[in-house]
Protein backbone atom coordinates (compact mmCIF):
# COMPACT_ATOMS: atom_id res chain seq x y z
CA UNK A 1 0.00 0.00 0.00
CA UNK A 2 1.35 3.41 -0.94
CA UNK A 3 0.33 7.03 -0.49
CA UNK A 4 1.10 9.67 -3.12
CA UNK A 5 0.80 13.39 -2.31
CA UNK A 6 0.65 15.67 -5.31
CA UNK A 7 -0.94 18.77 -6.82
CA UNK A 8 -3.48 18.08 -9.54
CA UNK A 9 -3.51 20.23 -12.69
CA UNK A 10 -6.05 23.04 -12.90
CA UNK A 11 -7.82 21.26 -15.74
CA UNK A 12 -8.47 17.51 -15.74
CA UNK A 13 -8.44 16.70 -19.47
CA UNK A 14 -9.36 13.05 -18.93
CA UNK A 15 -12.01 12.66 -16.24
CA UNK A 16 -10.91 9.09 -15.47
CA UNK A 17 -7.34 10.04 -14.66
CA UNK A 18 -6.05 12.13 -11.77
CA UNK A 19 -2.64 12.99 -13.25
CA UNK A 20 0.16 14.00 -10.94
CA UNK A 21 3.65 15.19 -11.71
CA UNK A 22 2.74 16.30 -15.23
CA UNK A 23 -0.27 16.83 -17.49
CA UNK A 24 -2.18 13.88 -18.96
CA UNK A 25 -1.05 11.88 -20.95
CA UNK A 26 2.55 12.80 -20.05
CA UNK A 27 2.19 12.43 -16.28
CA UNK A 28 4.69 10.33 -14.38
CA UNK A 29 2.02 9.03 -11.98
CA UNK A 30 -1.78 8.92 -11.92
CA UNK A 31 -4.81 7.88 -9.94
CA UNK A 32 -7.18 6.00 -12.27
CA UNK A 33 -10.97 6.14 -11.88
CA UNK A 34 -12.87 3.73 -14.10
CA UNK A 35 -15.62 5.27 -16.24
CA UNK A 36 -19.07 4.27 -15.03
CA UNK A 37 -17.92 3.56 -11.47
CA UNK A 38 -19.76 5.12 -8.54
CA UNK A 39 -16.81 7.39 -7.74
CA UNK A 40 -16.62 8.66 -11.35
CA UNK A 41 -19.82 10.67 -10.85
CA UNK A 42 -18.87 12.12 -7.45
CA UNK A 43 -19.18 15.89 -7.87
CA UNK A 44 -16.43 16.51 -5.30
CA UNK A 45 -13.88 15.41 -7.91
CA UNK A 46 -14.48 18.67 -9.80
CA UNK A 47 -13.46 20.61 -6.69
CA UNK A 48 -9.95 19.14 -6.35
CA UNK A 49 -8.49 20.48 -9.59
CA UNK A 50 -5.36 22.47 -8.80
CA UNK A 51 -5.31 21.21 -5.19
CA UNK A 52 -2.83 19.07 -3.33
CA UNK A 53 -4.39 15.68 -2.59
CA UNK A 54 -3.29 12.33 -1.24
CA UNK A 55 -4.15 9.10 -3.08
CA UNK A 56 -3.73 5.79 -1.24
CA UNK A 57 -3.66 2.33 -2.81
CA UNK A 58 -1.61 -0.31 -4.56
CA UNK A 59 0.63 0.99 -7.34
CA UNK A 60 0.30 -0.88 -10.65
CA UNK A 61 1.65 -0.21 -14.15
CA UNK A 62 -0.81 0.83 -16.88
CA UNK A 63 0.69 1.41 -20.31
CA UNK A 64 4.11 1.56 -18.68
CA UNK A 65 3.19 4.27 -16.16
CA UNK A 66 2.58 3.81 -12.42
CA UNK A 67 -0.90 4.46 -11.11
CA UNK A 68 -3.29 3.70 -8.29
CA UNK A 69 -6.71 2.33 -9.19
CA UNK A 70 -9.14 4.54 -7.23
CA UNK A 71 -12.36 2.67 -6.41
CA UNK A 72 -13.46 4.59 -3.32
CA UNK A 73 -13.49 8.22 -2.21
CA UNK A 74 -11.82 6.97 0.98
CA UNK A 75 -8.63 6.61 -1.09
CA UNK A 76 -8.52 10.37 -1.83
CA UNK A 77 -7.71 12.73 1.02
CA UNK A 78 -8.54 16.37 0.42
CA UNK A 79 -12.06 15.81 -0.98
CA UNK A 80 -13.94 16.88 2.13
CA UNK A 81 -11.75 19.58 3.62
CA UNK A 82 -9.87 22.55 2.24
CA UNK A 83 -6.15 21.94 2.07
CA UNK A 84 -3.70 24.39 3.56
CA UNK A 85 -0.60 24.83 1.41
Amino acid sequence: MARINARLPLSLANSGVLPTRGEYPNQTFAGFIEAGSAIATDQRLTMIQGKVISITGTIELREGKPEINVVSTDQIKGLDSPLVE
